[in-house]
């Protein structure tokens, strides 16, 4: 029967300071990484309490290297999308109470494959210090701060992964509305991309970042040959993302003695109404992934309603002896 090693890779400690903090490794084959997020509570104005959003962007930047070389570089913002949208998992959180000074608790999964526990789909073994998790931490938000932070790991000590997950993220700004291409890596099998606009859907006459989209290569339209925003990031037929009704939302407050009646939840200002994920393994055994072999160029092409700041993460398989070596 398998075998797993669950540890503790960072014990709880205090960040003293906003920056990059590198930390080790394990060198077996590792499943995946736990990023446990540890802040008080500031909210001194219950107003600014948030669930989720404003507590993942502790991390301004998170890298996993291999001798330098990105497995895995996006922001905790981005990474908290991600596990919504690609894995469609919802971050386990403790403490989330309103009360100010509170020491809260999330935890984001940084996972190496579809699943995790997959002895397939893995990060394979490495030397000591060839592997290495770069954090760039930031020690107070508006709804943080006295961060504290740890790290644990699930390696697969018997695993020989013949492929792993890459997913890193581009960052564009628009120079104007209408036509903008973004080159997405070749090489590798495209697995999907998840699309950050800094304007959402909003407005009597909305024109977000992203506006309408086509996925192309060697400027021949592939898969989405034309998707909108608004549609796109409302679709959860294929299953691969779920709609995170669970994460920030505000209540319009009806009462304010006894049991109080509130409105459905309002998600219109919370950070997943920025995303959107253009899936290409919708059945996830990569029936449909794109092997972009071969080929001199593949791009998302963007009719930028809003021409501001976007964000994509790029989610590739990538065979373990093309990038650690045979």
């Amino acid at each position: 029967m398998a075998k797993f090693i669950h540890s503790v890779m960072q014990p709880l400690t205090a960040i003293a300071a906003a920056g990059q903090v590198a930390y080790e490794c394990p060198v077996n084959p590792l499943s995946h990484l736990l990023i446990n997020i540890s802040p008080l509570n500031e909210t001194t104005a219950p107003a600014t309490y948030r669930n989720l959003a404003n507590m993942a962007s502790a991390i301004t930047q998170l890298q996993v290297t291999y001798q330098g070389n990105a497995v895995v570089a996006l922001s905790g913002a981005d990474l908290l999308q991600s596990l919504l949208w690609y894995w469609g998992k919802m971050p386990g959180s403790s403490n989330a109470g309103v009360a100010n000074n509170e020491r809260r608790s999330l935890v984001l999964p940084v996972i190496f494959g579809r699943q995790v526990y997959n002895s397939a789909e893995a990060l394979p073994a490495t030397r000591r210090g060839e592997l290495q998790l770069l954090v760039t931490w930031a020690i107070a938000g508006t709804t943080f701060d006295g961060l504290q932070i740890s790290i644990e790991s699930v390696e697969l000590p018997e695993a020989a992964p013949t492929s792993f997950l890459k997913y890193t993220s581009l960052v564009r700004t628009f120079a104007a509305v209408g036509q903008n291409d973004i080159d997405l890596p070749v090489g590798n099998v495209l697995r999907g991309v998840l699309g950050f606009g800094t304007t959402r859907y909003t407005g009597a006459v909305p024109a977000p970042t992203l506006g309408n989209m086509q996925l192309l290569r060697d400027n021949q339209q592939q898969y989405y040959t034309s998707t909108d925003f608004t549609t796109q990031r409302g679709n959860r037929v294929p299953g691969s993302g779920m709609l995170p009704f669970q994460t920030d939302h505000t209540h319009d407050l009806t009462g304010l003695v006894g049991e109080v009646t509130t409105r459905q939840p309002i998600t219109s200002a919370e950070a997943q109404e920025n995303y959107v994920y253009l899936d290409l393994d919708p059945t996830r055994d990569d029936t449909f992934s794109m092997d972009t072999t071969g080929a001199n160029r593949v791009q998302l092409r963007v009719n930028a309603g809003t021409a501001d700041l976007a964000r994509f993460v790029v989610f590739e398989k990538v065979a373990t002896g093309d990038f650690f070596g045979g």
